[in-house]
């Protein structure tokens, strides 16, 4: 079967999980445990989702500054949302990708420069959700052995993609190492272009050390939102530590990264369910946590971004 046909029907399989979850579930239970959110609970929760977005994009304005990618914080804050909104509509989030054309008319940097500005910045969100599920994947196999299976795999993606990160991050040794690459799966005529491009994407590359800045802010991002979660939980009178939620949560969340859905759709529903029964969670009230974040945490900062994508077009 052609790549491009499997590629675009991967999505659908989280899609067909989802409306499993929700036929077995029953939509009625979960509509229920929606109506019972006091709509004034719920707007405060929402709100927290613009410092939310400003805090991630403190952290992305930083890693330019590190860069000298010179771009105004509230451009980059549009920007931020922007992309949000091209996120959630794709699989991996890949629509977030719009921020890179975006920073590099605005900031007349090179492509490859801005390239990195946004990889570096996806690796840093990656690595921080990895943090918290490997503390998540610890502590369950710590506490209820029957998950204890689930540590391993967790951390040795984890490890694995650090070590790729820590090879490639460096300036002489990723130019090295990427160069061996284009020699091994590249036709000849293709290695002076990367070559070429290869010099602006290592341009002022930052250090490991001081990326660790920027991830910290990262993991309050990360906490900051998944604490958000935990209140629509508890206005639903879900009875759940703060600190175990957070860090479950993180492991579905990490679920639902898996390239099979759109926007964790049905992968997350059913990491959730299986961890969440560990403290007498009924599925369909975590099923409505789950919706209800989604649609505050990534839908009302996607429809921000909607909107002022919409205004940018105008201006330009």
């Amino acid at each position: 079967m052609n790549w491009k046909i499997i590629r675009a029907l991967l999505p659908l399989i989280g899609i067909v999980i989802f409306i499993h979850i929700l036929q077995s579930t029953g939509l009625g239970n979960i509509l229920d445990d929606i109506a019972k959110i006091p709509v004034f609970f719920l707007t405060g929760v929402i709100l927290i989702s613009f410092p939310r977005v400003a805090l991630s994009t403190y952290k992305w304005w930083h890693v330019a500054k590190l860069q000298r990618i010179k771009l105004p914080y509230t451009y980059m804050l549009k920007v931020n949302f922007i992309g949000t909104f091209g996120g959630v509509v794709t699989p991996l989030g890949l629509g977030d990708f719009i921020r890179v054309p975006l920073i590099q008319k605005k900031s007349g940097e090179r492509f490859a420069k801005c390239l990195a500005n946004w990889l570096i910045d996806q690796a840093i969100e990656l690595f921080s959700l990895f943090l918290l599920a490997t503390i998540g994947t610890l502590s369950l196999a710590l506490f209820f052995p029957e998950y204890r299976s689930l540590f391993i795999p967790v951390v040795t993606v984890f490890s694995i993609l650090l070590m790729v990160a820590l090879l490639f991050v460096g300036n002489q040794r990723g130019k090295k190492l990427f160069g061996l690459l284009s020699k091994l799966i590249l036709p000849e005529k293709y290695r002076n272009w990367l070559d070429e491009h290869l010099d602006a994407f290592y341009d002022e590359m930052p250090k490991i050390r001081k990326l660790l800045y920027p991830f910290s802010v990262e993991v309050l991002m990360y906490s900051l939102m998944f604490l958000q979660i935990y209140l629509i939980a508890f206005s639903l009178n879900i009875k759940v530590p703060v600190l175990w939620f957070i860090i479950l949560y993180a492991i579905a969340s990490l679920i639902g990264q898996i390239p099979v859905t759109v926007g964790g759709l049905g992968t997350r529903e059913g990491a959730l369910i299986g961890l969440f029964s560990l403290f007498g969670v009924q599925p369909h009230q975590i099923v409505a946590v789950s919706l209800m974040g989604y649609i505050v945490t990534m839908l009302v900062p996607a429809a921000t971004g909607a909107v002022l994508s919409f205004t940018l077009k105008q201006k330009s």
